[in-house]
């Protein structure tokens, strides 16, 4: 058994220094991609195209060690913002998604405490 993988880690993608503009622009692409998801597995894809360490969001986090010393807040907070929104927005999409399940669920339960409650009344009443 390998404890090493033989599949090369992910780099980051190959970006200039971030700005406020190139940000901006990551997280419409990455949120237009959700939007255009249909499936869990396409929203997965997207995850990982615009999160995972090969993104270009994990690219502007590497490349903010290059910006100006005035600059690396402000771009980091907006890079790190923009994340969470991203996630959120995935996050979003997921539980729209399993509502109907959820609520089969429910359903389900209270199906089953109901059938162990007359169950429980015929075997009282035998």
């Amino acid at each position: 058994m390998a404890l090493v993988s033989d599949t090369p880690e992910p780099t980051p993608a190959a970006t200039p220094a971030p700005t406020p503009e190139s940000v901006q622009s990551a997280l419409a692409d990455a949120l237009a991609a959700v939007s255009a998801a249909q499936s869990v597995a396409e929203l997965k894809t997207v995850r990982a195209s615009h999160l995972g360490d090969a993104s270009v969001l994990a690219g502007f986090h590497a490349g903010i060690k290059s910006l100006p010393a005035e600059q690396r807040a402000d771009v980091g907070k907006l890079a790190f913002d923009d994340k969470k929104k991203i996630k959120s927005t995935l996050l979003n999409w997921f539980t729209e998604i399993d509502k109907p399940f959820q609520s089969k669920k429910i359903e389900q339960f209270q199906r089953e405490k109901i059938a162990k409650e007359y169950l429980k009344l015929i075997l009282e009443n035998a």
